[in-house]
């Protein structure tokens, strides 16, 4: 996800649907990386129920404040 893509340009939008974000390690080189993008892209994540959507954004919200420590704001937002 840190390249070009095929016409030029970056993604506008990123969407995981169900990921279970909480539940595999391999998301933290992606969330990681997205992190790193000098634009911001916005991240949609989906979850079966509000306990994943919790548990998914606490992994978000920990990965983002240890990529970027001087980022006071996550930038996570949940739909209640």
């Amino acid at each position: 996800i840190s390249t070009l893509d095929e016409n030029g340009g970056l993604p506008t939008l990123v969407m995981a649907f169900n990921a279970g974000i909480w539940g595999y390690n391999e998301w933290v080189p992606t969330l990681e990386a997205l992190c790193r993008w000098k634009h911001a892209v916005p991240f949609v994540v989906t979850a079966y129920t509000i306990e994943e959507a919790e548990d998914d954004a606490e992994v978000m919200e920990t990965t983002i404040l240890s990529t970027s420590p001087s980022n006071t704001s996550t930038g996570i937002h949940d739909s209640k």
